[in-house]
């Protein structure tokens, strides 16, 4: 569990996941905690983090680990739960992205061993999770 991050954020390059990266940057909450991002194009997420520190200035954010996943990939989304303690699930903002993806990301956190957390308010979606 040593080599996992604290916490993984999925859908960086979107408003809710940069706003979600920005907050942690910045609260003396999670000072110490180890932080990785998550998304489907390795340039579009490292753009994001250089925008992110430009605007909050601190340094540490465009040297932040980036994991490939992609919510239509299996694979990728158990390579990044098993890197995970807490995976925090951005992906959006189409409202139908966590009813036809969503699920995926929570079976893979759950079964391998990261807690969820999601933004979803997409009442199908959350009635149909177990």
């Amino acid at each position: 569990m040593a080599s996992r991050y604290d916490i993984v954020v999925l859908g960086v390059t979107g408003f809710t996941g940069s706003y979600i990266v920005r907050a942690i940057a910045t609260s003396p909450l999670f000072k110490g905690k180890t932080i990785a991002v998550a998304g489907r194009s390795e340039a579009k997420v490292c753009a994001a983090l250089v925008e992110i520190d430009t605007d909050i200035g601190v340094a540490e954010i465009s040297n932040i680990p980036v994991i490939i996943a992609d919510t239509s990939d299996d694979e990728s989304l158990e390579a990044m739960a098993k890197q995970a303690k807490v995976i925090i699930n951005a992906v959006g903002p189409r409202f139908f992205l966590y009813r036809l993806h969503g699920e995926t990301v929570v079976r893979d956190s759950v079964m391998n061993g990261a807690n969820y957390v999601d933004v979803a308010g997409e009442p199908a979606f959350l009635e149909s999770i177990e």
